[in-house]
């Protein structure tokens, strides 16, 4: 068929009448990777149906599934349905003899499978390989490179933001693009953390990027709302007594707090009993805070195992 960047895919995925024997996904941005194998499956589902979905798949991985268990897959016959998908992640992994044998193995594809191939590297340099070549000839290559460009970035950043109901101010959108590392992976980490920072339905402001960006891996902040909403209770009050000792606001990391809190319930991961009990903690230590009663750290201590309950 032919090879394509991945702005591309979703229209030509919505021309096709049958889906291709291989999809060939190649590049360094995981976020577009991802979001083309979405778009995939979903097509899968629309084209031959999802009752029968589980039945006629494969998950595999390069770097641990040997070459008589790809192939296998790729030749086995559908239950209950038309079409069979095998997916194949980390292929840029793949021992030589399994390379070779997805080659010969696409001069004549099963015509009731779909393979894809989840080939994390430069596009350029997988496009001279022999198996990226069979691929685009008989299905289809799709080109997921990294984004450089500022303004396509910021286009993207602004999606995300509209895609959670929120919007950002356009010198933010700005800084955010340039600075918020190098693939939209890293992007999308730093949109989820302003996203927990930026307080209020307004748009997010210059001033809150610029704080979030200046938190980096190590930063205490972002590692105490992890543990938390994670229900690692130990950690999450270790690191939050930190975020004390640096100076944190309390009202501050409690505000953050009653935040997760809220996005734990959307999850449904609790009964609602466990729910309110949480959420009367909270208005409670609010309620200590302001009036001076209990030390700080003892205040916000006593809120943390609570959010373990949550995950049970």
């Amino acid at each position: 068929m032919s090879s394509i960047e991945s702005s591309l895919f979703p229209k030509t995925l919505a021309g096709l009448r049958t889906l291709p024997p291989v999809l060939f996904l190649a590049g360094e941005e995981d976020e577009l990777m991802t979001g083309c194998l979405k778009a995939f499956r979903r097509a899968f589902g629309a084209l031959y149906g999802e009752s029968m979905t589980e039945f006629n798949q494969d998950i595999l991985y390069a770097d641990k599934d040997d070459a008589g268990r790809v192939l296998d897959a790729c030749q086995t016959l559908p239950v209950g349905m038309d079409r069979r998908i095998v997916i194949l992640h980390e292929a840029q992994e793949m021992a030589s003899d399994l390379e070779e044998e997805l080659v010969n193995y696409l001069k004549a594809p099963n015509p009731t499978t779909s393979l894809v191939l989840l080939w994390k590297d430069s596009p350029d340099s997988v496009l001279k390989k022999p198996l990226a070549l069979a691929a685009a000839e008989r299905g289809l290559l799709v080109r997921c490179s990294l984004v450089k460009d500022d303004l396509k970035r910021a286009e993207w950043v602004r999606a995300r933001f509209f895609e959670r109901g929120r919007q950002i101010e356009p010198d933010a959108c700005k800084l955010l693009a340039k600075e918020g590392g190098e693939t939209l992976l890293e992007l999308k980490g730093e949109v989820e953390k302003l996203l927990l920072f930026a307080v209020g339905a307004g748009p997010v402001r210059l001033d809150e990027v610029r704080r979030t960006l200046s938190f980096r891996p190590d930063q205490l902040v972002w590692e105490f709302i992890n543990h938390l909403e994670s229900g690692r209770t130990a950690k999450a009050v270790g690191e939050m007594e930190r975020c004390l000792d640096q100076g944190e606001e309390p009202f501050f990391l409690l505000n953050l707090m009653a935040r997760s809190a809220r996005k734990i319930s959307q999850g449904g991961h609790s009964n609602r009993s466990v729910q309110l009990d949480l959420f009367t903690r909270i208005r409670e230590s609010d309620l200590a805070l302001k009036s001076g009663h209990g030390v700080e750290s003892g205040v916000l201590e006593r809120l943390v195992p609570a959010y373990a309950a949550l995950r049970t």
